[in-house]
């Protein structure tokens, strides 16, 4: 942009400025299609470089959009899968975890040498219907070191309430 010198107060501006920004008096070298020229270009400028960004922001929306929407719908078939399952296998599913761990504190409880304790096998089973607030137990197959310093196996059966609760634990 070109400077030009005000003929009132002599201090220099950009000859698109319709007037002098200091004293406000008329740009007498004022030409309104050059400066509608300059703005035109500026502006197909700037849309060069906002309009393939733009694109691509509304591109990425769409597609996450349609993603979320995939995977919303997945998480709920999966919820609604999981909810038809009886509850005793609801309970396997989400507190294994828990559940053989609080069978093995109860294992190792009754050992002579707790640290010694190593699993072998766990099997899940629908509770037993001689007792109903069993919902799962679980039989837990392991090895653990006897009074003699040998290593023994032994068997041992836990039983878990509906909230994966420890009912009991019988180590044989």
């Amino acid at each position: 942009m070109a400077k030009v010198k005000c003929h009132s107060c002599g201090d220099d501006y950009g000859s698109r400025s319709k007037v002098c920004p200091w004293c406000k008096a008329p740009n007498l070298n004022y030409n309104a299609s050059e400066v509608a020229a300059y703005e035109s270009k500026q502006i197909k400028e700037a849309l060069s470089v906002l309009l393939p960004v733009a694109g691509i922001a509304v591109a990425a929306i769409a597609i996450g959009t349609t993603w979320w929407k995939g995977a919303a719908e997945k998480a709920r078939e999966a919820q609604r899968e999981f909810n038809s399952l009886p509850i005793h296998t609801q309970l396997i599913k989400t507190k294994r975890a828990s559940m053989t761990w609080r069978c093995e504190e109860g294992i190792k409880a009754k050992l002579k040498d707790p640290d010694s304790y190593r699993t072998a096998d766990s099997y899940f089973y629908k509770g037993s219907k001689d007792n109903e607030s069993e919902m799962v137990r679980t039989e837990i197959s392991y090895r653990a070191r006897n009074s003699f310093g040998g290593y023994a196996m032994g068997d041992a059966t836990c039983g878990f309430d509906y909230q994966g609760r420890l009912l009991y634990s019988t180590v044989r």
